[in-house]
């Protein structure tokens, strides 16, 4: 032990009876003193805020105490910080020597500590005016808890850096002047210089003007072990710092410098004096010239001193700066000493804080592995005996994206070779962020490991299959599944999918709609409505199997046309309606310039712009006059209505407008939840009380009624074939005028509305969304002439196409490489043929074409990666399988820029296995959807 620690230990000390263990907390790895190494497996036994032992056997343990366990973590003592800059400001007047001044005063208590506290410091030392040369008395604190103030008064601290040199000339005139007490001419104060500096600091243990300075270091003089603090920069300060701490003769001393070149540190141990280090870390480059150089000595060795960041990076950072130790030769428990350990003992407070020695403040730290790693992590924080701080509670409340760190002996990115040897992936929120040998470690990362011998790959992809559609009748596939997704982590079903490591499934039906049916890809696991499905690229399925195969081309041909047509007649409106925009924002600008120009006008007092006012007075007040009040219609008018349901992950607004004659009415649909979507209009029928409208949509046959059981209140109900209904009330907002006629009504909308939108063809949205290049088709085709009139077609309009199925897409396969156009392989990917086993997906990857794999059911999709799994064992290339359940698949949908590989800016969907994928001896460890691990149970 240093001769400076055992003089501190000496110094008196009131011992206590120790208290009764209250709990032991349970650590798989724990530093009791820093300076020793960690014990494996430990139990801290803690009693009133207090260490009262460790018990390294479970048997040893008293009986019936409670136990807290952190058996995969790391408790470590709280950091100690030697020097903050919570206070310090020359805030406390101009003074340059101000023995007076306390930096406790300067403190405040009620402030957020928890980004401090997210660094691990526990106790922090305050310092008094910094640019001063007797700065004042400083103070020490904790972070939190019951009892915040350690020391009132500290260190009485004194600088000789450059920084207190020159101070302002002290000028206080007496209020009112008089002739008993006249102006004075201001005080020059010292000093200009060291040896200035130094000469006022001999004199000081003599002073005796009965000024308050005076007074308060006549105080601390008479105080037997508080320390003298000396601030120094250079060699010469230090050298000076030490010669006042020879004529003050104070028993105790800390020396603040930035270098231990040319310091005896032997010298400073046998004379008391402590060391305050400030380490080189720099937050960024800062601009120091071209003369400054780093401290090139060794650190090896020597007894460790307290380190702080230096000037360039926050004071938080303890952590960076024992780093920056170990990398000048200081070994791991020193530099964890040096910011433990040391700065206790500097400040006087060894035995109770800086370790969990017997008798110490229970201030630990739980932390994911070793105390200056830079992959571990601070997750909680624990000031005598008191958790204050989680790491899990600050993220949420500070809106922090949740970060994860998978780690593996194999990481597959999804194309290319694998990285092998150790690879990290690095989730952040929803996305990957970094995939490397070694990925960025935010602070309060989670650190999953799943060893040496595990893998980690994209999550997999099921190209075409039923969930979701098992109870639909109409064989239409809608983007209205899209938000039942939203809910996919509570609903057993889709979790057993995603626990098998499929990710991402497209629900299609099992026959499909003349015009196509339109889906798209969703997540098996998503909490909410954002990433639940992938918006804005659709997979819209057709069927060109079976039927007169003679007349295939030309109504294949007469559908893409049609399609064209409607997409055109959507491209036309957003051409006129820009233009259109243009026109009124340059209108507007035009109008605004007028009404500016008559204010003018009218401020100039104008006559004729008065006229012209009273003009337009007069007709408006005419046109009142013949406005005839007309008389209320029960339906006519604006509604609004809220819907909420089971089905939908979040409440959805609408608002319709009605207009009827008769029993016929006209509705307009739209939701302030879709600014962007354009107003639908439906025909309904009236019948005096109840409102009724039936449409065949994407969904099936919908029937909604709507009664008016009250004025201005509609008990509304919406039926929808093979999914139940939905009930909610609407309430008008807008009286329309009763005999509104229909034709009127369509033509009432003001002309500034601008061009309006095509009305909305459900049966042709598929096609629109190909043709707007938002979507590609799947085409189910089997036999060679089927799938050379797919191609044809689609291509001839330049549009993405890919075949499902296809028993004789071998035969073709020149013409599918030439085009570009991907398989999606048959369910049964082992065949029985001629008595022997035929892996079709090996034959079509043997050709060169992209393909990817489909479970075809609703239940049959969690079995889909043990299908691929049997048919590698039968000859099925292992990494060609992980390909097409991937990126493969991803790049046949166009959802490539989503999902499918680990690469930054993707998806956060992963597959953690305990052995390569698709190896039947493997099985799934763990899978992440959106970033979010999915639940095993």
């Amino acid at each position: 032990m240093s001769l400076f620690l055992l003089g501190l230990l000496l110094l008196p000390f009131q011992g206590e009876p120790a208290p009764a263990p209250e709990i032991a907390v349970h650590a798989g790895l724990l530093y009791v003193d820093p300076e020793t190494s960690p014990l494996e497996n430990a139990w801290l036994l803690i009693g009133e805020g207090r260490v009262v032992g460790v018990v390294e056997e479970k048997s040893l343990l008293p009986p019936l105490i409670p136990v807290l366990d952190f058996s995969d973590q790391v408790l470590v003592p709280g950091f100690v910080a030697a020097d903050s800059r919570w206070t310090g400001s020359n805030s406390q007047g101009d003074h340059a020597l101000g023995a007076h001044r306390r930096a406790l005063d300067d403190f405040d208590s009620w402030q957020d500590t928890s980004a401090v506290l997210a660094r691990g410091i526990t106790t922090v030392y305050l310092p008094p005016d910094r640019k001063r040369l007797v700065g004042g008395r400083g103070a020490i604190v904790k972070t939190a808890g019951n009892h915040r103030v350690l020391r009132e008064l500290a260190s009485l601290h004194i600088n000789l850096t450059v920084e207190a040199r020159n101070p302002p000339a002290f000028f206080r005139p007496p209020i009112p002047p008089t002739a008993e007490s006249p102006l004075r001419p201001s005080q020059v104060q010292p000093s200009s210089s060291l040896a200035g500096a130094l000469m006022v600091l001999r004199e000081q243990p003599g002073l005796a003007d009965g000024s308050a300075h005076a007074e308060a270091l006549r105080a601390y003089l008479n105080e037997k072990h508080t320390s003298l603090r000396l601030r120094a920069e250079h060699a010469e300060e230090t050298l000076g710092a030490l010669e006042i701490l020879r004529a003050w003769k104070r028993p105790v001393g800390v020396l603040e410098i930035p270098s231990m070149e040319g310091v005896d540190w032997r010298a400073l141990l046998r004379a008391r004096i402590g060391v305050v280090l400030r380490m080189p870390v720099f937050q960024q480059a800062p601009d120091l010239g071209p003369s400054w150089e780093l401290p090139t000595e060794s650190l090896a060795g020597m007894v460790p001193p307290a380190l702080v960041p230096g000037p360039h990076a926050p004071w938080t950072w303890l952590r960076e700066a024992a780093a920056v130790a170990v990398g000048r030769g200081m070994s791991e428990t020193s530099a964890l000493s040096g910011i433990t350990k040391m700065p206790a003992a500097a400040l006087g407070l060894m035995n109770q804080v800086g370790s969990l020695n017997d008798g110490c403040d229970a201030d630990f730290l739980v932390m994911t592995g070793a105390p200056l790693a830079p992959s571990s992590s601070i997750l909680e924080v624990w000031i005598e005996g008191e958790r204050v701080f989680d790491r899990a509670t600050w993220d949420r409340a500070d809106e922090t994206p949740p970060a994860t760190i998978l780690r593996a002996g194999t990481v597959w990115t999804g194309s290319g070779p694998p990285l092998e040897g150790g690879a990290e992936v690095l989730l952040l929120g929803q996305r990957i962020v970094a995939v490397g040998k070694r990925v960025p470690h935010p602070a309060g990362a989670r650190v999953v490991d799943a060893g040496p011998d595990a893998h980690l790959t994209p999550g997999f992809i099921d190209a075409r299959g039923h969930l979701g559609l098992a109870a639909r009748e109409n064989p239409s596939a809608t983007t209205l599944l899209g938000r039942l997704a939203a809910s996919s982590y509570w609903n057993p079903q889709w979790l057993q999918v995603a626990r098998a490591g499929v990710t991402t499934v497209v629900p299609a039906p099992s026959s499909f709609a003349k015009n196509g049916s339109r889906t798209q890809a969703m997540k098996t696991a998503a909490q909410g409505v954002e990433g639940a499905w992938l918006d804005g690229q659709d997979i819209v399925f057709f069927d060109v199997r079976g039927g007169d195969h003679v007349s295939r081309p030309g109504s294949l041909e007469s559908m893409l046309k049609r399609g064209k047509k409607y997409a055109d007649t959507w491209q036309e409106w957003r051409k006129k309606r820009a233009e259109w925009e243009t026109e009124q924002a340059e209108k507007k600008t035009t109008e605004r310039q007028e009404t500016e120009a008559t204010l003018r006008k009218r401020l100039a007092g104008n006559p004729a712009v008065e006229e012209e006012k009273e003009e337009e007075k007069e007709t408006k007040e005419e046109e009142e006059e013949d406005d005839v009040v007309a008389e209320v219609d029960p339906i006519n008018g604006l509604w609004e209505a809220t819907i909420e349901h089971v089905m939908l992950p979040e409440p959805v607004n609408i608002n319709f407008r009605v207009h009827h004659e008769g029993e016929r009415a006209i509705i307009l649909l739209s939701s302030p939840d879709f600014p962007d979507e354009p107003a639908e209009e439906v025909e309904a029928e009236w019948d005096g009380k109840e409102l009724t409208i039936e449409m065949q949509t994407e969904i099936g046959m919908v029937r909604v009624v709507g009664v008016v059981d009250s004025p201005d209140h509609m008990e509304v109900s919406i039926v929808l074939s093979g999914l139940g209904s939905v009930d909610f009330e609407a309430f008008r907002i807008e009286v329309g005028e009763a005999g509104a006629d229909i034709a009127v009504a369509r033509k009432a909308k003001p002309k500034d509305e601008g061009p309006q939108a095509p009305s909305v063809d459900h049966g042709q949205e598929g096609l629109r969304a190909l043709f707007e290049g938002r979507a590609v088709a799947v085409v189910a085709a089997d036999r060679e002439d089927e799938i050379r009139v797919a191609i044809a077609a689609f291509t001839q309009h330049e549009l993405p196409v890919n075949i499902l199925n296809g028993s004789a897409v071998l035969e073709v396969a020149d013409l599918l490489r030439a085009h570009d156009v991907g398989v999606i392989a048959p369910q049964s990917l082992v065949t029985r043929d001629r008595n022997r086993d035929r892996v079709r997906a090996a034959e079509l990857q043997a050709e060169g074409l992209n393909i990817a794999f489909q479970s075809g059911g609703a239940g049959s999709a969690r079995f889909l990666p043990a299908t691929v799994a049997a048919a590698v064992s039968q000859g099925l290339g292992a990494d060609a399988a992980l390909e097409a359940m991937t990126f493969g698949a991803a790049r046949l949908l166009g959802l490539e820029s989503r999902i499918g590989r680990l690469a930054p800016g993707l998806d956060a969907d992963v597959v953690v296995l305990n052995g390569p994928p698709f190896d039947l001896r493997s099985r799934v460890l763990r899978v992440f959807v959106n970033g979010v691990e999915v639940p095993r149970d």
